[in-house]
């Protein structure tokens, strides 16, 4: 069996060495003091007490200097300028990232693997630099006001009872920006998409490889994005609307879902699109109970498109229901 080399991992240096030590450590070995050296390079004492201080950066000048009166390359003093920059930078960045680590736990790491969102690994710090990644945020605290941004402050605490988390929601919504990056949307056109109604109607007899193509066509010529995304588990949203730039985002949610709950849901949110202020966000949520006009406007906009009240007579007419027994006679 051939063993396949790994080539180790580059060393990262777990302190940051100041170059002002390494250039004590040269000049007490040939005798130099401090003073001498600073009279040798023309400058003045407290600036080459600075620099072995760390409280002055080694620049091109000074490095030249160095070499002029060390003999030692200046290359080798921007080099080392360089390294103690980077591994310092490379630290704090770290200790910024360790104090973000505790809110990992929130987000369903396990379940982003699975979807093929973030990388597999089991260090803290990586799935901080993953996460932030995914989000395009530079940290948590930025990405939850990002969120509220979007979804306005009052959601989570009216939607106790359904148990819906924020960070799924944040997660879910950006799974939404991604798939919407590849589309092509006009300028929103309310007219054109009324008008395509009808169109859109039909394709409720299709299958989902059909309709859903059809109906992503449909709504970049209305400048609307039509969004399928697979729900995380235990997450309770059927679908919401917001808007990006000019144009809408209609996102449903497509895990567990029959045909029937899917056209609803993407009606409702049509209804919202069409019925409600430009501008606003909103979140259809399983087995709400609160007293919402817009969700109850949508939702009888959702009933009518997909069984109009006529035709809804025809399916009932001749249907008589007994009192007593409680059943179709």
């Amino acid at each position: 069996m051939v063993r396949r080399s790994i080539a180790p991992a580059p060393y990262k240096p777990p302190i940051a060495i100041i170059p002002g030590k390494t250039l004590k450590r040269i000049i007490n070995s040939r005798g130099i003091s401090q003073r001498k050296l600073a009279q040798r390079m023309g400058r003045p004492n407290q600036e080459i007490s600075y620099l072995i201080n760390g409280k002055r950066t080694i620049t091109l000048e000074t490095a030249e200097r160095l070499e002029y009166v060390l003999g030692i390359k200046a290359s080798f003093w921007l080099n080392i300028e360089k390294d103690y920059q980077e591994t310092k930078a490379r630290l704090e960045e770290e200790s910024r990232l360790s104090e973000q680590a505790q809110k990992i736990k929130n987000f369903p790491y396990a379940e982003m693997v699975n979807f093929g969102l973030v990388e597999a690994t089991r260090k803290p710090l990586e799935r901080v630099k993953n996460l932030l990644s995914f989000f395009q945020v530079a940290n948590f605290d930025a990405l939850e006001s990002h969120i509220q941004s979007i979804i306005g402050e009052n959601l989570f605490s009216k939607s106790d009872g359904h148990k819906l988390s924020q960070y799924k929601l944040a997660v879910w919504l950006r799974m939404g920006e991604i798939e919407a990056e590849d589309l092509e949307l006009l300028r929103f056109n309310a007219q054109r998409l009324r008008h395509k109604l009808p169109d859109i109607r039909a394709l409720t007899l299709g299958e989902p490889e059909y309709f859903i193509p059809e109906l992503k066509k449909i709504g970049s010529e209305c400048g609307v994005a039509f969004l399928f995304i697979r729900g995380l588990k235990g997450f309770p949203v059927w679908g919401l609307t917001r808007w990006v730039g000019n144009n809408p985002y209609i996102q449903v949610n497509i895990r567990y879902k029959t045909n029937n709950h899917l056209w609803f849901a993407i009606f409702h949110e049509i209804g919202h699109v069409l019925l409600h202020k430009r501008g606003d966000f909103f979140i259809n949520i399983e087995n709400r109970k609160d007293d919402n006009n817009p969700e109850d406007e949508a939702d009888i906009f959702a009933r009518d498109m997909l069984i109009p009240v006529d035709a809804y007579g025809q399916l009932t007419e001749g249907v008589y229901i007994c009192e007593e027994e409680a059943s179709v006679c």
